[in-house]
């Protein structure tokens, strides 16, 4: 998208940010359109120190006190606590997404494969997923295809997943082009795929 095209409030994908990560240079090019920023308590230090404002903070309930305390100079922030959070904020803060009409989410942190899989059997959000070496898409359509150059590594998610184009097999969970040319990946599930950032 080009910087003169209008862009109404929430039309951008959502920032939810679980944990900081090594590459924010990345997560600066995600702020430039002013997306919503969703925070864990975990990563909310790298944020402050970084000058990235905050929106929504996920939280338990007994921190919500102190979060807003040290985010004071950042009001309004918006502060979700809850009685008990998983070791990840991300289910929280995509139901928040949803309920509040987003239509995507772009999310920073670690992941295993199994929870980017888990994720995609309840939502309806289109997604992205930064881990700090690959940026993750999910496709929902059941469809990948796009031109790329020689040696270029896909990562894979997914089950089911057909294969056409030149490419070599590393396993089944990486592939790397042989040649320029387009790849095509289908699956008649939902995948995930992971190109190196």
């Amino acid at each position: 998208m080009s910087s003169h095209h209008i862009v109404r409030d929430d039309q951008e994908p959502a920032l939810i940010i679980n944990e900081a990560i090594d590459n924010l240079e990345h997560v600066q090019q995600l702020l430039e359109w002013s997306p919503t920023v969703i925070s864990s308590q975990d990563a909310l230090p790298w944020l402050i120190k970084n000058q990235i404002k905050v929106d929504v903070v996920i939280c338990k309930n007994e921190d919500q006190k102190n979060i807003f305390q040290l985010l004071e100079f950042q009001q309004p922030v918006k502060i979700l606590g809850f009685e008990a959070l998983e070791s990840s904020i991300i289910s929280e803060a995509i139901s928040f997404l949803g309920y509040s009409k987003y239509p995507a989410a772009h999310i920073i942190g670690p992941i295993s494969k199994d929870s980017m899989m888990t994720i995609t059997n309840y939502t309806s959000l289109n997604l992205n997923w930064s881990d700090g070496d690959n940026m993750w898409s999910l496709f929902k359509s059941g469809r990948f295809s796009k031109w790329l150059k020689e040696k270029h590594e896909l990562q894979l998610a997914g089950s089911s997943l057909q294969i056409k184009g030149d490419f070599e097999k590393v396993d089944d969970q990486k592939i790397i082009t042989a040649s320029a040319g387009i790849i095509e990946i289908t699956s008649p599930e939902v995948f995930w795929i992971g190109e190196r950032l």
